[in-house]
């Protein structure tokens, strides 16, 4: 095979590490279009793109491949869907980027096996097919390395109240659908992207497992605790000196308050309210995994949450109308103030279901607030109302769950596993 292809299956590593379809979308679309446009029919690695089977270039998987890529899109923009469709991905993307490569050698799948029987009856594989063994391999690792950063990344921020992972998906759709063009028209470009790639994602593991090493204390049992917890979640020991719980969760400089307000400051953030770990289910009848403490013991103590949850609404509101007084400039710390401070507590605990069906409520009512912010005195209600608006949605979903899973004084959780 010529080095086109080496260079351009390393391409694959980037782009099919974040995104299963869109990469091969985008392929299938060199492939069929490329040999036409001129700038790209003079390279040669539009030679090999051009080989993809032409059942792949039709029509019709051109649209059945637009349409799995959009959803593909919007999958990884929502948290609560990404963590749901999590179970294989890593492995499918593997799968994906051995089977795109098998095509850019080969052609038909016909070809693949009939070129498969006489290589196994030769006792060998060529080393182009070894070649593509290793990209889905190293696919593979890369998308389980991207998908543990992004499940840290959600510990500190479950509901992407700062729209990090928005932009993300966004950065990585973009380059996923760019990705091949820009391959075939510079080969040496897809083997410095995969390297990049490799380095940065080891780069950003080993930073989030540092920071996650110093946000915990060594328990006398063993056992690395969260220094925000009230006891140890294996031996039960208490913590000496529980810190407090910032903005995303993480243990603040300061000592924690000796009374219900850490209890509550660590339900708010989805944390266990004796050890602190991270809850992994979102509803009100979930239980921590290392202690297996029930998050709410019963309706009462859910309902005292949302209280607690609801009195801090005068204070969200009197800070949004001090941003909303600021055209334009104070839309975005204004949104992302009462996401962090008030709605976050209440999404944590709603399905996935639920919480993409109260979202886009929000975003249908609150579309013309949007609008509006930049008037000069109209604007100076907008970012108040939308936060009202947030609050009615969410906190009416989460009575209806809290009422659901946890029946009115029939459920007490605190003995259960």
């Amino acid at each position: 095979m010529d080095i086109e292809y080496y260079l351009l299956s390393l391409g694959l590593i980037p782009l099919l590490m974040s995104r299963g379809i869109l990469p091969v979308l985008a392929s299938a679309l060199v492939a069929r279009f490329g040999p036409d446009i001129g700038f790209l029919a003079e390279r040669n690695g539009i030679e090999i793109m051009a080989g993809l089977p032409e059942w792949l270039q039709s029509d019709a998987s051109l649209i059945v491949l637009a349409v799995l890529a959009f959803f593909e899109h919007r999958i990884n923009r929502s948290p609560e869907l990404s963590e749901t469709l999590s179970i294989g991905d890593a492995e499918m993307k593997g799968i994906f980027a051995t089977a795109l490569c098998l095509l850019m050698v080969f052609g038909a799948p016909s070809e693949v096996m009939a070129s498969g029987v006489v290589v196994s009856q030769a006792g060998l594989f060529s080393f182009a097919t070894l070649w593509a063994l290793m990209i889905g391999v190293a696919v593979w690792v890369a998308a389980t390395a991207r998908r543990g950063i992004y499940g840290l990344y959600a510990e500190m921020d479950p509901d992407d109240s700062l729209g990090i992972r928005k932009l993300l998906a966004g950065l990585e759709s973009f380059f996923a659908a760019l990705g091949p063009f820009i391959f075939v028209i510079f080969p040496l470009l897809a083997a410095v992207a995969a390297g990049f790639a490799v380095v940065a994602l080891k780069l950003l593991e080993r930073g989030f497992a540092g920071l996650d090493a110093k946000h915990r204390y060594r328990c006398e049992c063993g056992v690395e605790t969260h220094l925000c917890a009230i006891a140890c979640g294996s031996c039960g020991v208490a913590n000496p000196t529980p810190r407090g719980v910032g903005v995303f969760g993480q243990p603040r400089s300061k000592a924690a308050r000796q009374d219900a307000s850490h209890v509550q400051a660590l339900r708010e953030k989805k944390r266990c309210a004796r050890c602190a770990e991270k809850l992994k289910k979102a509803s009100f009848d979930v239980s921590c995994d290392r202690c297996r403490q029930a998050a709410f013991e019963n309706v009462g103590a859910a309902e005292d949450y949302l209280l607690r949850v609801k009195r801090k609404l005068p204070a969200t509101l009197l800070v949004s109308t001090l941003c909303s007084l600021i055209p334009v400039v104070g839309l975005i710390p204004g949104v992302i103030y009462y996401r962090l401070n008030l709605i976050s507590g209440l999404r944590a605990y709603l399905p996935w279901s639920q919480a993409i069906w109260s979202r886009w409520l929000v975003r249908f009512a609150c579309l013309l607030l949007v609008l509006l912010q930049a008037l000069p005195l109209v604007g100076a209600l907008s970012i108040p109302i939308m936060c009202l608006i947030n609050y009615g949605v969410y906190a009416a979903a989460a009575r209806r769950q809290c009422a659901r899973r946890l029946a009115a004084g029939s459920r007490d959780l605190r003995n259960e596993p």
